[in-house]
C-alpha cells in the first residue's frame, strides 16, 4: 500500500502533510447495556476490548469491538480516568477522591485516597510497578507517583497549566509523557519528573490546531504515540522521538474544548475518541 501526501503552504513556507490513514465510521457505547450515563475516560484491555469510565453511573464497562458488553464493574466512586497496564494485566481508574486497581475479572485489588486529599483526577497510567496519577491542585495540576500498593506517594510534576480542565499524562516505559496543552506539546520526563524533551509545534505544522492542543495521549501496539486535539477532533502520530508520522484521522462532529481521550487497536486498523458531548466512543478505521 502506498502512502499518499499532499503538499500546504503556510506563512510562506511548505510542509508536507500526510493524507489521513483513517476514516471516521461510527460508535461504541451507544446501544441500551453499553451507553454511559456521562463517559469520563476509555483505554483497551488485553483482548482488544474497551474498557469505558461511566461517571455518572459509578462503573466501569467491558464493550467489545462490536458493541456487545462483556462486563460491568461497579465502582464505590466516580470514575474520571482509567488506564490498562499491560505487564499484569490489569486496570488503573482514579476519580472523586481515589484510585485503585483492578484485576482482569474487575475485582479491586487495592484502592487509596488520592495523594493530598484531591478530589478530582485527569489521568492514571502505570509503568513498571509505578503508578502515575494527576490531580487537581491549588496552582494548576500535579502529577504524583505512588508504588504498587497506592503508598508512597511522591509528587514529581506541579504547576501543571492545562485548558477547559484537561490534562492528560501518560507513562511508558522510562518516559512520562504530558500532553500539556496550554504550552502546545507533549512533554516527555523522566519518574523523578525530569524533563528529557518534548514533541513540539514547528512553524507551518498542521497539527495541534486549536485554542490549546493536544489534549490526550496515548501509546500504540506499533510503539508510536497517538496524539489527539479538540480544535479540529485530529488524531496524529508521532515517534517517540518526537517525528511526526502522520494524520491518524479526525471526527468532525465533535465541538467545543473537551477532552478527547484515544485509544487503538493492537493492529492498527481502528483508533477510538472519547465524545463527551455525545457520551459516546468514535471509532476511525483505516481506509
Amino acid at each position: 500500500m502506498h502512502r499518499f501526501w499532499v503538499t500546504v503552504l503556510m506563512g510562506g513556507l511548505t510542509a508536507a502533510a500526510f493524507a489521513s490513514t483513517h476514516v471516521s465510521k461510527g460508535s461504541i457505547g451507544s446501544s441500551g447495556e453499553t451507553k454511559a450515563a456521562r463517559l469520563s475516560g476509555l483505554c483497551m484491555d488485553g483482548e482488544g476490548n474497551l474498557v469505558t469510565a461511566d461517571q455518572g453511573g459509578s462503573c466501569l464497562r467491558v464493550i467489545t469491538p462490536d458493541d456487545k458488553l462483556k462486563a460491568l464493574w461497579k465502582l464505590d466512586f466516580a470514575p474520571e480516568a482509567v488506564s490498562w497496564r499491560a505487564a499484569d494485566q490489569t486496570v488503573l481508574v482514579a476519580g472523586s477522591g481515589r484510585v485503585a486497581v483492578l484485576d482482569a475479572k474487575g475485582q479491586v485489588t487495592v484502592s487509596a485516597a488520592l495523594p493530598q486529599s484531591a478530589k478530582t483526577a485527569t489521568a492514571v497510567s502505570g509503568s513498571g510497578s509505578d503508578v502515575f496519577v494527576t490531580v487537581r491542585a491549588n496552582t494548576g495540576y500535579a502529577v504524583f507517583r505512588l508504588d504498587s500498593k497506592l503508598e508512597n506517594p511522591k509528587q514529581i510534576l506541579s504547576g501543571l497549566r492545562g485548558c477547559c480542565g484537561q490534562m492528560d499524562v501518560m507513562a511508558h516505559g522510562d518516559t512520562v509523557y504530558v500532553a500539556a496543552n496550554c504550552n502546545f506539546e507533549v512533554g516527555m520526563y523522566d519518574r523523578e519528573g525530569k524533563k528529557k524533551g518534548a514533541i513540539t509545534k514547528p512553524k507551518g505544522a498542521t497539527y495541534f490546531d486549536g485554542c490549546c492542543e493536544p489534549k490526550n495521549v496515548c501509546m500504540g501496539s506499533d510503539g508510536a504515540l497517538y496524539v489527539a486535539e479538540s480544535g479540529r477532533c485530529a488524531v496524529h502520530r508521532f515517534s517517540t522521538d518526537g517525528k511526526h508520522l502522520g494524520e491518524v484521522g479526525v471526527v468532525k462532529d465533535i465541538g467545543g474544548c473537551v477532552r478527547v481521550t484515544v485509544a487503538a487497536s493492537q493492529d492498527g486498523s481502528r483508533v477510538y475518541m472519547l465524545d463527551t458531548v455525545k457520551n459516546i466512543v468514535r471509532v476511525l478505521e483505516k481506509k
